[in-house]
C-alpha cells in the first residue's frame, strides 16, 4: 500500500489568494515606506511615504511613492538636477528673502551619488556669499542623482521574497 511522504492531506490552494492579499492590505503596506522615511528622517523638508494597496481582477498591488508639497525634493534627488538632471543643464539661482546668496564651503551629503546612507548630512566651513547685481544670480551645476529607488527595491526584497513564500507555504499547508 501506497503510503504519503510527509503531507497527510493535499494542500490548501483556496487559501493562498486570501492570505497573500491578507499580508499585502497588512504587513507589506506598512513596511513598505520604511526604507524611504529612514532616509528622508533628517531633511529640513522630507516628503510624506505612505503605501497603497490596490486590487485588479487577477492582481493585487501595494505602492508607494512621495506624496506632499515636498515630493519635488525626493524626484530631485532620484532624477539629478541641471546637469545630472533629465535637462542636463546648469541653471541660475537667486535670492529671494535676502540681497545675497549665502551658502556653506563644505556641504557633507546624507547620501551618495554611488548609492547609500554615508554622510551626516551637514554644513560646515565658512560662508560664501554672492552679491545680488541686477538680478545676477549664481549658475548651479546641479546635483547628481542617488539610486534610491534601486537601493529602495533591494531592501524590499530581502524581507518581501521570505515573507511571501512564508504566507503561501502556511496557506498550503493549511496552517
Amino acid at each position: 500500500m501506497f503510503k504519503p511522504i510527509g503531507r497527510s492531506k493535499a494542500p490548501n490552494w483556496s487559501q493562498i489568494p486570501r492570505n497573500v492579499k491578507r499580508a499585502m492590505k497588512g504587513p507589506v503596506k506598512r513596511r513598505l515606506p520604511e526604507y524611504p522615511k529612514d532616509i528622508t528622517g533628517d531633511w529640513g523638508h522630507n516628503p510624506d511615504f505612505s503605501a497603497d494597496y490596490k486590487q485588479g481582477s487577477n492582481q493585487v498591488s501595494v505602492q508607494s511613492e512621495p506624496k506632499g508639497p515636498n515630493r519635488q525634493i525626493w524626484i530631485w534627488m532620484v532624477e539629478g538636477t541641471g546637469l545630472h538632471g533629465p535637462k542636463h543643464k546648469a541653471y541660475p539661482i537667486y535670492p529671494k528673502r535676502a540681497k545675497v546668496l549665502a551658502f556653506p564651503s563644505v556641504y557633507t551629503p546624507r547620501t551618495t551619488p554611488a548609492g547609500g546612507v554615508k554622510g551626516p548630512g551637514k554644513s560646515s566651513g565658512p560662508t560664501i556669499f554672492a552679491a545680488k547685481v541686477d538680478r545676477q544670480g549664481v549658475t548651479h551645476p546641479g546635483m547628481e542623482k542617488r539610486p534610491l529607488v534601486t537601493l529602495w527595491v533591494k531592501s524590499v526584497v530581502e524581507w518581501f521574497v521570505p515573507m511571501m513564500r512564508e504566507v503561501i507555504m502556511k496557506s498550503a499547508r493549511g496552517a
